[in-house]
Order: structure tokens, then sequence, then C-alpha cells
């Protein structure tokens, strides 16, 4: 199975950590954040990483190179310009081909068992897209799902403090069959 790493965005509400890197390869524990997920992916049985990149590419790819180093084989994308996360995805599809396919924000620490959750439901359920789905307590501060039963039927991103009509979160976790309908 393969990834497609979100990791184009700049950061900005990270600044000044942000003015010299990627928000991807701030360090945590020793390791830049891309490093951690990197990992966690291929703990996950993940061997192929696309990474979608913009903002100071050549420090993401100078870091991880074509892969070796971390035991996955890692591929670019450069998004000229960074139109959201639905492009970015969108613009993948080449690498993709005809296969499941799992895709993930880039700034995201998660562990190897929030991964094959995802990739569990997905194979029991067998929809077009499974997206992960978490509780936050301030909503407005990410991507809004509006639900019905277990299906997404709207995201509203950011919305206006007290606006929100629940507290479940896009998690940033995504699994598609390439070619579906949303692509």
């Amino acid at each position: 199975m393969k990834a497609v790493v979100l990791a184009a965005g700049e950061g900005q509400r990270l600044r000044p950590l942000t003015f010299t890197r990627p928000k991807h390869m701030i360090p945590i524990g020793g390791k830049p954040i891309l490093e951690h997920l990197i990992n966690a992916l291929k703990e996950s049985g993940i061997e192929e990483i696309l990474l979608v990149v913009n903002y100071k590419a050549e420090m993401i790819k100078n870091y991880f190179g074509n892969g070796e180093k971390f035991k996955v084989k890692i591929n670019y994308l450069v998004q000229r310009e960074t139109l959201g996360t639905a492009d970015a995805i969108a613009t993948a599809e080449k690498y993709v081909n005809d296969e499941y396919f799992l895709a993930v924000n880039g700034d995201l620490l998660l562990s190897v068992n929030a991964i094959k959750s995802v990739l569990e439901v997905h194979e029991r359920n067998k929809p077009t897209i499974t997206l992960a789905a978490v509780q936050a307590e301030k909503p407005e501060h990410y991507g809004l799902l509006e639900i019905e039963g277990e299906r997404v039927i709207d995201i509203l991103e950011k919305p206006s403090s007290g606006t929100a009509f629940n507290n479940w979160v896009n998690a940033g976790i995504y699994m598609f069959q390439a070619r579906s309908s949303i692509l």
C-alpha cells in the first residue's frame, strides 16, 4: 500500500519557528515531526510514500532523500500552489494509480494503532473514502464535521467561535480508492 503525505504547507501559525523551516521539520524529541510520521507509516506496513511538498521543499528532500535511510521508498511531488488538501490529493492521482491509498497530513504525530485503525475500518466497510475523526475541545480551530450516522455530510473549515454545532473534527487521516468520484 502507498501513502500520500501532505507536507506542502508553511505553518504560518507556528511563526517564528517556520521562518527557517517547514512545520513538518520542527523537531520533537530530537527528530522532525515528519520523521516520526514516516516511522509510524513504515511500522504500519506502508513501504512507499509520496511526499507532496512546497514550502522549503529542498529542506525536506535533503533530509529524507529517497527514503533508503528510513527503509521506505520516498518520492516527491511539488504542489506549485498550495490550494488545500483536496488539491494536493488530486495532484497525487497519477502516483497512486488504481489502488487504495492512505493520505495523511504531514504535521501529525500518529501512533501505529491510529493508522492501523483507519486501515482496518476501511477494509471492513469498503467505502470509497474513509476519514478519521476526533473530538476536540475547541472545534473552531479545525475542520468541523457535519455528520449523519457514520457519513460526513460537510466539512466547515475553522468556523467562527461559538458557531460549532458539535465537537467532531477532521483528524487528517484518510483512505481513498484512487480515481474515486472525489478525485
